[in-house]
């Protein structure tokens, strides 16, 4: 499945590659929503990659905190409000 951000121009998909990554919700929000703010703090938390930019991922939490689910069922409209207005 591929998430699709209100904030970054590209989608992201789940990655289980858990080495050496950071990130980058402080670059959309001022501050990863789970705390992530160095390489070492990331171990064991889940990773979503951009499927386009070489080094841009997202923690589960700064992801769920502004995405679109992109898949083939019908979009609940009354969820993708709750998203789009809590921003």
């Amino acid at each position: 499945m591929s998430y699709k951000s209100l904030y970054h121009p590209h989608y992201f998909e789940k990655c289980n590659r858990e080495n050496g990554w950071a990130c980058d919700g402080a670059e959309l929000f001022g501050k990863c929503k789970s705390g992530l703010d160095d390489f070492g703090m990331s171990y064991g938390k889940e990773r979503f990659k951009c499927t386009v930019c070489d080094d841009f991922d997202l923690c589960r939490p700064c992801l769920e905190y502004q995405l679109v689910k992109i898949n083939m069922n019908p979009i609940d409209l009354k969820l993708l409000q709750k998203i789009i207005y809590e921003v």
